[in-house]
C-alpha cells in the first residue's frame, strides 16, 4: 500500500474531515481513503457527472425552457377494489388489533420493542398479562 502526505492543510478543512469521520463512525485516515476512492472511482467514468437521473434530465432539458408531456388515457378499464370476500383481498388490522388476535389464539404475547422504538402509546402485554 502506498502512503499519502498531504501538507499545508487548512485547519478548518481538517476539523470538518474529524467531525464527517466521526458521524460514519469512521478514523480521519479512513474517512479520507472512502473520500479519494469514490471521487478517484467517478472520474473513472466520464459519462456519469451527475448523482441521479433527474439532475442529468434536468441538465439537457432546462436550456430550452423545459417541456409538457402529454398523458395518455389508460388504456385498460380499472379494476373494482379487492373486497372482504375476495381471497386475495389484504386484511389490515392495527398492531393492537394483530397483538389481540396473537393473544387470544396462543395465550400470552411478548414484545420486545427495541428502546428508540417505544412510541407505542398503548402498554406491552406480558406473560402476566394473559388472561
Amino acid at each position: 500500500m502506498a502512503s499519502l502526505t498531504i501538507r499545508n492543510l487548512e485547519n478548518d478543512t481538517r476539523q470538518i474531515l474529524r467531525l464527517r469521520a466521526a458521524r460514519h463512525g469512521n478514523s480521519l485516515e479512513e474517512e479520507v481513503r472512502m473520500i479519494l476512492r469514490r471521487v478517484a472511482s467517478e472520474e473513472e467514468r466520464p459519462g456519469r457527472k451527475h448523482g441521479n437521473l433527474y439532475d442529468a434530465i434536468r441538465e439537457l432539458v432546462e436550456p430550452h425552457g423545459g417541456f409538457d408531456l402529454e398523458i395518455p388515457e389508460r388504456s385498460l378499464p380499472s379494476r373494482d377494489p379487492p373486497t372482504e370476500h375476495d381471497p386475495a383481498a389484504v386484511r389490515s388490522e392495527s398492531f393492537m388489533d394483530s397483538v389481540n388476535r396473537l393473544k387470544a389464539k396462543y395465550g400470552t404475547v411478548e414484545l420486545d420493542i427495541p428502546p428508540r422504538s417505544r412510541a407505542v402509546t398503548e402498554p406491552a402485554i406480558s406473560g402476566s398479562d394473559a388472561g
